[in-house]
This record gives structure tokens, C-alpha cells and sequence, in this order.
């Protein structure tokens, strides 16, 4: 692709309603009050009240608070109302055991209310009034080096009986929730409890206390602070036309579902009803101990007998479904591997014979072409494996043991069908070490992966100059590249373009390489904010301004396809899957150049086409934070050659926000009224009713889904209203509440 062709853009409820009135009180200002600092001067200097010893030097000869516990009267400096905590700490070499410390707490240790600890590498922060909801804030932080310096922050603004509280570490805010107001505050804080020595009362600790201070005053952070930005739209600019990126599912073998039971189309379109193409995995063997193989041994001549129905039977029910099958060629059978080795996806060893799998994935995609016809299947894409270098979970080989294996895949492919689309498949996310730094979901994945070397990258570097084990000449033929790609609520989406950036300079490098087709082969919000497993996705307004912003991303990086899993609940749109609604709307226009000015750290665009004579203007207002409610004003300027004139146009508009297309928090409600628990471990909004409340929440979701698609369906919330064009362009202004996205239709006046 002509890179010259390219256009990247440049760069409600009660909640939403205290963060209004927060705004209002503490957006850029400060209540008056006392401000308490202690610091290690010694304890005659401390705030009335407060009884402690102090002992030692920190680094640089700074004064430490090394012995506790300090207790400080909580009147006018700490309310149940508004706090401010601040903490200047230094990690200490106990931070990442199992010693738990204390760094402040209201009232009595046992039970505070309100409360700051440092344990196992992170921090941890409550203000839990006793009833209904606490706020539970936790920042993970293992890669603190023992001595350096952090400025922690924990505070809390209340309105009325409900309150935010947010947590931030080096001046980012790392962690926010809301919470109910304490009714009885208590009268003291402890500082320091546990912080070091025998003597402190806690036998050491995972952090050093420098300095701390207490205050009333409260100040809203950058990140959630209403603002306002220009967003201007070209439309004497255009670039690609906009292609749908979201047609391709992830329906797996692991989840059960295969395409040979009948009511699988079914319920495929029930999870995610945009499909057109499908992945079908593990079609050589390999996944389960108990069958389903297709290599059967040798001959006398050692030759490879197979039966392939199990496999074209899978991908018969695809076709026959009137979907287009991507053919995932692992595992490798057992039977060929010596010995295999099994984990939780399957046979993850590689082969002991190279040649002879050669000629198994030849004699598969023979097979192939004899049920559906060379011209058929040479439509079709081919990808060898998933995640080869998250080891030993999908690959339990070397490195250079996968290359091999790669190298001998493609060429079965390529003897058979020389002109079928290949790839070595998905890598793990490139930009992991940076994306999910300190805030993953799950400590298994991010220990394990902070664990091992990451080298799927090294495939682009094989691919170019490499030598190819089958041919021995240099290089292996790759015709698009993909990797994974998985979040959390709470991080930026900044890490996309980091992952997909990365992949983009590697593949650059080489001429043979360079413009390379890049997907997202997997692809999804994994965990909530507290880290809790999402397994059908997040379904509230939050997925909706997510999936905007990252569909301006993929647009920008000239992304072709990001795989899905889940964009509906037994066929209702979740928010996102209303957000494809409206790309569906601008597929195939010519898209528009847009540019942005403000100040604001927001994620908040545009994505801008023209098709069939009229504009089309989706835009976002998108904070990583659930409880982010920050008004973005936008000021919208839109310029067309035919506007030069004047006249007017006709602008209708539709909406998804908090009060529009969300149907699980009525689902929550109704459940919660009917008795169910809220299982343990389930993730905030969670798409799946079994996942969130057990088995009997199907039952509920289908007897009331009828009210659930209702409320999920997408609402016109302007209808051919007339704008009028001054000085060759259109200007209007939108109150973009965060988490919301808007899609104006513009067409020339009649």
C-alpha cells in the first residue's frame, strides 16, 4: 500500500453526576485546611497529639520514618468527606515477599476503614464504609528497585452519601472507584505502623517511609477532569476507504464448539453476530488425550496414513454456514511427537520427524482441496500456530526448534496451494513488557511472562534472512503477521500502537518484508479493573468508547483484521457491538482526514468518511478508568468542498452512553432482586449471566431478554435536524460525557 494513501488522525448515571459536582469543587482548586507533614525531625516536632520515635537516615542522608506506629488526631486534616494521603516511600528489600505493612490507617488496625498497605509488590488502598460499596484501589508494582523514591497519593471527594476514591503513584492515576461515605469517621491515623525493626510493631516491612502528609485539600487529577478540545474534519482530504476489520471469529475447539453439532451457526451469531469468516484451529490433531487424531501411524514404506473427516467435517460446517474458514495448522499429533507433551491447549511438543510432518500437513491440505475445490481453498488463509513463544503452554520446543517447524509448515502449504495466503501465526503482544507493566490482571501471567524471553519478534528476522531448513536458501515466505493483543480496564490504549508500531519497525527492516499485512489474532478486555477474569468481555458503556478508540487505531496503523470473541449475550449487542453497528455504517466511504487540539490527556477522536454523498462522524470520548466521568466539550468543525457556498445540510445522530444501549446493568438489578449471588472472582460487567451469577442467571437473562435487547437497541438521538454552513464549514458543539460515542450522519440540504 502506497503509504502516501494513509491518513492517521492527530493526536451517565449518579457516578456521572458526582463527577459534575466534583468538577465544580475540586477541578483545579483547593478547600482550605490543615495540612499535617511528618517527617523525621524528631517526635517533639510532630502534630499535636502524635506520640512516636524517629531513628536514622534514609539515602542521601534524608530523614526516614524507620520506627512507628505515629498516631495523629484525624480533625481537620482527614474527613470522611474529602482526604488526601501522601506518602513520599521507597521500596524496601522485603517489597516483593509476603510481608504485609501498614503505612496508614484510621481507627483501629483491625478492620480500619480507611486504609494504605504495601504487600507482594503492591499497593493496596480501602475506604470501605462497612455497607453496600467499599472502594478497593490496588496498584502492582514489581518492578519497584529497593531505595528508589515514589510519591504515592490516596484521596477521596464524597457527594452526598457516595464518594470516588482514586489512588496515584508518581503522579499517574493508577486506580479509582467509587464508594459509600463512612458514617462514624474515626478520631485518629496511624502513620507508620509496621514500618521497621521488632520494636515498630510489625517486624519489618516491605517499604521505607519518607515523608507523609495529611490533608482536607483535594484536587482532581489531570486524568478526570472535565475539558475541552477542537476536532476539525477535511473532507478535501481523504485517504483508504474504511474496510471492516471486525468480520473474522474466534469460535474454538477448546470452548467446545466445532461446527459439526447443528445449532453451532447459531450460536455463534448469538456471541458475535458481525461474523463473515471463522477460525478453525487444531485442524491437524494434537488438542485432546482421549482422539479426535487423523495421523495414524506409518506404512511399511513410512509413509503417514491419515483419516481427514474429522477435519473436513469441521471446516464442511463452516462452509455450509455460508463462512469463510482460516485454517489453523497445529497441534502436532502425539503420536509424532517423542515424547508429547501436554498442556492445557494440547500437544505442545514439536515433531520428532520434520519430514515426516512435512508430508502430513501436505497430505491435510491435499485433502482439502479435494473436498472443496483449489480454487476455494486457495481463498483461504493459512497460519501455523498461536503464541509459540509463550512457553511451554503452546510451544514446549526451543526457539529454533519453532523456526524449523515454521519453516517446514509453510512449504506443505505452498507445494500444495503456491498461491494461498500464509503466516506463521500470532505472537505474543510485542509490547507486553510496556503495555502490561505494572498492571496486569493475573500474577500467574505476568510473572510468567515477565519470566522468559520473549522472541516471536525474531520470526520477522528469520523470515528475511534466515536460512530456510527445507529449502536451505535465505528467507521463508510470510504474507501477513499477527500477534495477540489483550487488555484490561484501567490501562491505556496507548499500548496498542505500541504493539503494532513494534511490529511494523521489525518488519521494515527488510525490503522483502516491508508493508507486510498486520492482524490481531487475538484480541480482547481480559480482566476488569481489580484484575478479575472477563470471559465473554466487559458489557457495559466503558466497552463502547474502548472499542472507538481502538478502531481509530486500527484505521491509523492500516490494521486488517482484529478477531473477535464476544460483542453480544445470546444475540443483544453489548455497547462495543453497537459501536461496529456504527463502522458498519461507514464501511466502504473514502475516509477523512481529522485533526485534533487539546490539552486534556482524554482519549477522545474521530473517525470521519464519506459514502453515497453523505458524512459520517464517529466520535469517542474514552477514559481507561470505569469510574472516569469527565465531561469532554468538543468543539466540532467539519469542512467540505460543497460547503464553500454556504446553504445547509441535514445532521441525524445516534448515541451510546451510559443511559443508551446498556442492558447489563438492568441485568445486575434483576438478578440481585431475584436472590442471586454475585459469584466470587467475577468480573465487573461481565458479558456472560452464568459467569456473573451462576447457572440460574441464564434462565433469568432469557426470561427477560426481550426488555434486555430494548434496552440495548441503538437510539436515534437527532433525526434530520438542520445545521446550517458558515464560512465554508460546519461548527457545532458536543457535551461528550466519558465513556460515550456518537455517530453523525450529515447529508447536502434538500
Amino acid at each position: 500500500m502506497n503509504a502516501t494513501s494513509r491518513l492517521r488522525s492527530v493526536t451517565t448515571g449518579r457516578v456521572a453526576r458526582l463527577w459534575l459536582t466534583l468538577a465544580m469543587i475540586v477541578g483545579g482548586c483547593t478547600t482550605s485546611s490543615d495540612v499535617s507533614e511528618l517527617d523525621a525531625t524528631g517526635p517533639d516536632d510532630l502534630p499535636g497529639g502524635a506520640v512516636a520515635a524517629a531513628r536514622g537516615a534514609g539515602p542521601d542522608d534524608a530523614p526516614v520514618l524507620v520506627e512507628g506506629p505515629r498516631t495523629i488526631p484525624t480533625a481537620g486534616r482527614l474527613t470522611a468527606a474529602a482526604g488526601t494521603i501522601n506518602l513520599t516511600l521507597a521500596a524496601d528489600e522485603a517489597w516483593g515477599d509476603e510481608t504485609e505493612q501498614t503505612l496508614v490507617h484510621l481507627g483501629d488496625a483491625e478492620g480500619a476503614p480507611v486504609s494504605l498497605t504495601a504487600a507482594r509488590g503492591r499497593l493496596h488502598a480501602r475506604y470501605d464504609a462497612g455497607r453496600g460499596r467499599a472502594a478497593n484501589l490496588t496498584y502492582r508494582a514489581r518492578n519497584w528497585d529497593p531505595g528508589d523514591r515514589r510519591e504515592v497519593r490516596f484521596a477521596w471527594q464524597a457527594d452526598g452519601d457516595t464518594l470516588l476514591a482514586w489512588l496515584m503513584v508518581d503522579g499517574e492515576l493508577v486506580a479509582l472507584e467509587p464508594g459509600d461515605v463512612i458514617d462514624a469517621w474515626p478520631a485518629t491515623a496511624v502513620v507508620g505502623e509496621g514500618v521497621g525493626g521488632e520494636g515498630a510493631g510489625g517486624g519489618g516491612g516491605a517499604a521505607i517511609v519518607h515523608h507523609v502528609a495529611l490533608s482536607t485539600v483535594v484536587t482532581l487529577p489531570a486524568e478526570l477532569a472535565p475539558a475541552r478540545r477542537t476536532i476539525r474534519v477535511d473532507a478535501s482530504q481523504r485517504g483508504d476507504r474504511l474496510h471492516s476489520f471486525w468480520h473474522v471469529a474466534n469460535f474454538a475447539l477448546w470452548d467446545g464448539y466445532t461446527f459439526t453439532q447443528p445449532d453451532a451457526h447459531a450460536i455463534l451469531m448469538g456471541r458475535a453476530p458481525f461474523t463473515r469468516e471463522v477460525i478453525v484451529d487444531f485442524t491437524l490433531g494434537g488438542r485432546f488425550r482421549d482422539g479426535g487424531e487423523m495421523y495414524l501411524g506409518v506404512d511399511d514404506e513410512g509413509e503417514a496414513l491419515t483419516d481427514f473427516t474429522t477435519m473436513l467435517t469441521r471446516v464442511r460446517g463452516v462452509v455450509d454456514a455460508g463462512l469463510t474458514p482460516w485454517i489453523m495448522l497445529e497441534k502436532v499429533p502425539p503420536a509424532m511427537s517423542d515424547p508429547p507433551e501436554w498442556r492445557a491447549y494440547g500437544n505442545t511438543a514439536p515433531p520428532a520427524d520434520f519430514e515426516l510432518w512435512h508430508r502430513y500437513v501436505q497430505a491435510a491440505v491435499a485433502a482439502l482441496v479435494d473436498e472443496f475445490g483449489r480454487e476455494t481453498v486457495a481463498g483461504w488463509r493459512f497460519m501455523v500456530a498461536t503464541e509459540p513463544d509463550l512457553h511451554p503452554s503452546h510451544w514446549a520446543g526451543t526457539r529454533e526448534q519453532f523456526l524449523h517447524h515454521l519453516d517446514y509448515t509453510l512449504d506443505a502449504v505452498t507445494r500444495v496451494l503456491p498461491e494461498a495466503e500464509v503466516s506463521p501465526g500470532n505472537i505474543l503482544n510485542p509490547a507486553f513488557a510496556h503495555a502490561y507493566r505494572d498492571t496486569w490482571g493475573t500474577d500467574a501471567v505476568a510473572d510468567h511472562v515477565r519470566s522468559r524471553d520473549q522472541w516471536g519478534l525474531d520470526i520477522i528476522d528469520h523470515a528475511a534472512t534466515g536460512t530456510n531448513a527445507v529449502t536451505g536458501e535465505t528467507g521463508t515466505r510470510v504474507d501477513f503477521f499477527s500477534a495477540s493483543w489483550y487488555i484490561r480496564v484501567g490501562m491505556d490504549n496507548d499500548a496498542f500502537d505500541r504493539a503494532v508500531e513494534t511490529m511494523r519497525a521489525r518488519l521494515d527492516r527488510y525490503p522483502a518484508l516491508e508493508g507486510t499485512p498486520i492482524d490481531i489474532r487475538e484480541f480482547s478486555v481480559l480482566s476488569d479493573e481489580r484484575g478479575r477474569r472477563l470471559y465473554a468481555g466487559d458489557a457495559s458503556e466503558w466497552s463502547a468508547s474502548f472499542y472507538a478508540s481502538i478502531a481509530r487505531r486500527a484505521y491509523d496503523h492500516d490494521v486488517r483484521v482484529i478477531f473477535e470473541w464476544d460483542h453480544a449475550t445470546f444475540g443483544v449487542l453489548h455497547p462495543r457491538g453497537q459501536v461496529m453497528a456504527m463502522l458498519e455504517r461507514m464501511v466502504e466511504g473514502e475516509r477523512l482526514a481529522v485533526a485534533l487540539d487539546a490539552d486534556s490527556p482524554a482519549d477522545a477522536g474521530a473517525i470521519a468518511a464519506e459514502k453515497d454523498g453523505r458524512l459520517f462522524v464517529l466520535i469517542y470520548h474514552h477514559r481507561p478508568q470505569r469510574h472516569a466521568g469527565g465531561v469532554e466539550t468538543i468543539d466540532l468543525e467539519i469542512a467540505h468542498p460543497d460547503m464553500a457556498d454556504g446553504g445547509s445540510w441535514r445532521l441525524s445522530e445516534w448515541t451510546v452512553d451510559a443511559e443508551r444501549t446498556v442492558w447489563v446493568h438492568a441485568f445486575s438489578a434483576d438478578a440481585e432482586a431475584a436472590g442471586l449471588e454475585r459469584l466470587e472472582n467475577a468480573g465487573n460487567h461481565e458479558a456472560s449471566p452464568r459467569r456473573l451469577y451462576g447457572d440460574e442467571a441464564t434462565a433469568l437473562f432469557q426470561a427477560n431478554i426481550e426488555r434486555y435487547q430494548e434496552l440495548a437497541e441503538l437510539p436515534r438521538t437527532r433525526s434530520d435536524v438542520e445545521v446550517a454552513v458558515e464560512d465554508g464549514r460546519i461548527r457545532m458543539e458536543l457535551a461528550m460525557p466519558a465513556h460515550s460515542v456518537r455517530l453523525l450522519e450529515l447529508t447536502p440540504g434538500r
